[in-house]
């Protein structure tokens, strides 16, 4: 408003005091009245069509407005800016996730490894005396006397020993509880896959003992085995529910990892945990330290502290 009547004020004194019309020229020039008069309102419509051009230039400057049919510009919001954080989020929020499940899982098998230990210290039991649960029954060291029946020997392919790859060798023996399957070893594989390797079980009744072990299900291999016909069946995993319905073995739903008798023909480092429970920890902090990591980062990127009193930053 000041600068409105500031303009008012220089155009009254150009166009007044220093025209060409000044009182003095008036008298001077005998100039007709009307010509005066005429002048004067002349020169006042340009005063206030200035002061108006000048109030509109002032109201659309503090006042901005778009093309889109005169509405009122909105602060432009960068989606690709917050996709990136919300993917940013999740991604933190999921090395989080992994860090306390290889926690769990430590817990797991320092558990586990607390009841191995226990069990083993009370000594090996007959299969008769098996508890009712099959998971209380897991890792318990057992004594029995069995024999071998029928000429089927199965092979469980993708052993790895040594860096050596090869098969564990599995048949099928009967007890006074049942039928059940014994893991006789390793031995490796042959220079052709086509080729397994030839082995001699012994036969007769013998008394075995080993460990009792429930086999895990691997959600990776799909198939037990391309077929279960012939002396020699090559399996990618062990199902106990599987081999009962392709063959009439009658197995029980667990298997005996031989110890004894010694048979220096096969290898056996059977072992019920495989991953140390130090090894899951360490897991952990590498999660945990690449949440934080990232976190650290996206608070950088996204919200850099230069900018967090920047009111026309747009997101």
């Amino acid at each position: 408003m000041n600068q409105i009547q500031g303009n008012r004020q220089q155009y009254y004194e150009h166009y007044t005091y220093r025209s060409e019309y000044t009182p003095a020229n008036v008298f001077a020039h005998r100039l007709p009245v009307g010509v005066i008069l005429h002048h004067y309102s002349h020169r006042h419509e340009e005063v206030n069509d200035h002061e108006n051009e000048q109030t509109n230039q002032n109201y659309f400057y503090n006042h901005p407005v778009s093309l889109n049919n005169g509405q009122p510009q909105h602060p432009r919001i960068n989606v690709t800016r917050w996709i990136a954080i919300v993917v940013t989020l999740l991604a933190i929020a999921l090395m989080f996730r992994l860090g306390f499940w290889q926690l769990d899982r430590m817990h797991q098998k320092e558990a586990r490894l607390a009841s191995i230990a226990q069990k083993q210290t009370n000594g090996p039991i007959s299969l008769f005396d098996l508890p009712a649960s099959l998971s209380d029954s897991r890792d318990l060291p057992v004594t029995f006397n069995a024999q071998r029946f029928g000429n089927t020997i199965f092979y469980l392919d993708n052993q790895i020993v040594e860096g050596r790859v090869g098969y564990h060798v599995l048949a099928p023996v009967r007890t006074e509880s049942g039928n059940v399957l014994l893991n006789f070893g390793w031995v490796p594989a042959g220079a052709y896959r086509d080729v397994l390797p030839h082995v001699e079980l012994p036969v007769g009744q013998i008394k075995y003992s080993g460990i009792l072990s429930v086999p895990g299900d691997n959600p990776v291999v799909r198939e037990t085995a391309l077929a279960f016909t012939g002396r020699e069946v090559v399996l990618q995993k062990i199902d106990i529910d599987v081999l009962n319905a392709h063959t009439d073995l009658q197995l029980q739903p667990y298997i005996i990892q031989l110890e004894a008798p010694v048979d220096d023909k096969f290898v056996r480092n059977w072992q019920p945990v495989v991953m140390p429970p130090k090894k899951h920890l360490a897991y952990a902090v590498q999660w945990f330290g690449l949440a934080l990591a990232a976190s650290i980062i996206a608070l950088i990127v996204f919200f850099p502290r230069g900018n967090r009193n920047d009111k026309n930053q747009s997101f």
